[in-house]
């Protein structure tokens, strides 16, 4: 995983480890896909070691890949495993923790956390253009937590914008 980072604190007696990534893109892509199973793989493999020793997990971060249990607003579904070995329920150690997305607390049609001209037009105004492949992943004791979520819609994508083309997916925990 080669854009990733690592962190760990300790709240209120709680340990928690925060873990980002940014893993490789185009979520429609099959080859891309393998690669991005691959890096989800490792990524498992430390969260599980993190909750062997008893932490909690923040898990966020452009995985570049969609939800199969919480679709976005177009429903769009993956074509990989990478959401599902995330949160522990595929692969190497697959059922031996759960994580969950946030983003099952936000309305479907304020799901989307990206922006992509998929007709090559610059015109924001279709939402085919939107999608949602940033996600906040949390154990059951964070998710108990949350106070707030939701994504920050509240600027335009166009073409040759500077700034980022993905919108702030925000989680506000009274831990």
């Amino acid at each position: 995983v080669t854009k990733h980072y690592i962190t760990e604190f300790t709240f209120n007696g709680m340990n928690v480890a925060f873990i980002a990534a940014h893993l490789i893109a185009i979520p429609t892509e099959p080859s891309k896909c393998a690669q991005r199973e691959a890096q989800a793989s490792v990524l498992q493999s430390v969260i599980a070691d993190y909750i062997k020793k008893d932490y909690e997990i923040i898990m966020l971060g452009d995985f570049n890949d969609f939800d199969s249990e919480i679709l976005d607003i177009n429903s769009d579904k993956p074509i990989s495993y990478v959401l599902d070995i995330l949160k522990g329920l595929h692969g190497d150690f697959a059922g031996t923790y759960q994580l969950y997305n946030i983003a099952e607390t936000i309305i479907q049609s304020q799901r989307y956390s990206d922006w992509w001209d998929s007709d090559n037009n610059c015109n924001t105004n279709t939402q085919k253009d939107f999608s949602m492949i940033d996600h906040i992943l949390v154990t059951d004791s964070i998710k108990k937590n949350i106070v707030n979520t939701f994504i920050y819609h509240d600027y335009d994508e166009y073409c040759g914008k500077y700034d980022s083309d993905h919108y702030p997916v925000v989680v506000d925990l009274s831990l």
